[in-house]
């Protein structure tokens, strides 16, 4: 969507908070008022176009020289300031008139405004999501019962059950390792005062050992009667991943052909985790959250899912 690459946002308001905003001290769980979040999706969906447009004109009217950067920064500032003002204006109009749609015609047709709307975070926004022990709200519940994958990812993830398992059913893991350290051990929990989700987070969560791994493993294998495992992880620690193997004989990780695009690696993952008879997950990992909404939508039993560290019978059941 974006004709220049956009490096503020106006999107402030959106925190990874485990429900409801963060508030100004840091405080998570400040609850919303009932359709805030809808309130606020919606009127960014009408001024994003304007507000991409008015961005980008803004960045192609300046130079590349260091003063020009300096009157850049600030007029950049001040500009993303307005649209953040902007989306908070429109949000309560947005929220009382659910027939508002499209974008607001303030500016004239671009080529950027006839592409798709598509707003892209780098992280899991859960702005107006329910999370508490995953008890996911219904419109959360209903983006994820409308993702659709292409037929070229599915088609890359069936060959890869195929080359693992046959037609053998399975057990998936997903075990977050690299550049987890600033997130469990730092300011990204700190943010949260060490609770995500309704839980506090211990360490074994957050870097569940060899010993944890193999034993959470093979307890849901024998619960399910299943003898082979999928482990997706993005650990690079050659020692702890033979470790594992030597754990659990059957342990089987997906080695991506050369002709996969490195980008649907985390996808065709995902789906592999999304479908298998049973998951294990890093319950702090916004990913193995993300498998667990796709086994909702797939109408896999509450019972089949777990997280490394974490007491039986936290999950909520929908």
């Amino acid at each position: 969507r974006f004709a220049t690459a956009a490096r503020m946002s106006p999107f402030v308001e959106v925190r990874q908070a485990s429900s409801g905003r963060a508030d100004a001290s840091g405080r998570a769980g400040v609850p919303y008022a009932p359709r805030e979040g809808l309130g606020y999706w919606r009127s960014a969906a009408l001024l994003l176009g304007r507000q991409q447009a008015e961005l980008s004109a803004l960045l192609d009217a300046h130079g590349v020289t260091e003063a020009a950067e300096e009157r850049l920064a600030e007029r950049e500032a001040r500009l993303v300031g307005r649209h953040a003002a902007q989306l908070e204006e429109w949000r309560a109009i947005a929220a009382e008139h659910p027939r508002l749609k499209g974008e607001l015609s303030f500016a004239p047709a671009t080529p950027a405004r006839r592409l798709p709307d598509a707003l892209v975070f780098d992280f899991a926004p859960a702005y107006n999501f329910r999370l508490e022990a995953f008890a996911f709200d219904a419109e959360l519940r209903r983006v994820h019962r409308a993702i659709r994958y292409t037929p070229a990812l599915r088609a890359v993830t069936a060959a890869a059950r195929r080359a693992l398992f046959g037609h053998a059913a399975y057990v998936a893991a997903h075990l977050r390792r690299d550049g987890y350290e600033m997130y469990c051990r730092g300011a990204g929990l700190d943010f949260y005062r060490r609770s995500r989700y309704g839980i506090a987070v211990t360490q074994r969560m957050c870097f569940p050992s060899v010993d944890d791994v193999g034993r959470a493993l093979r307890a849901t294998m024998r619960a399910h009667g299943i003898h082979h495992a999928l482990l997706a992880t993005n650990s690079r620690d050659d020692t702890e991943l033979s470790l594992l193997r030597a754990e659990l004989p059957t342990l089987r990780r997906w080695d991506a052909p050369e002709s996969i695009p490195r980008e649907w690696v985390p996808h065709v993952e995902l789906l592999l985790c999304a479908t298998a008879e049973a998951f294990v997950g890093t319950v702090t990992s916004t990913f193995s959250a993300s498998v667990l909404a796709q086994r909702d939508a797939r109408s896999a039993p509450r019972n089949s899912t777990s997280f490394f560290g974490v007491p039986e019978g936290w999950l909520a059941v929908p």
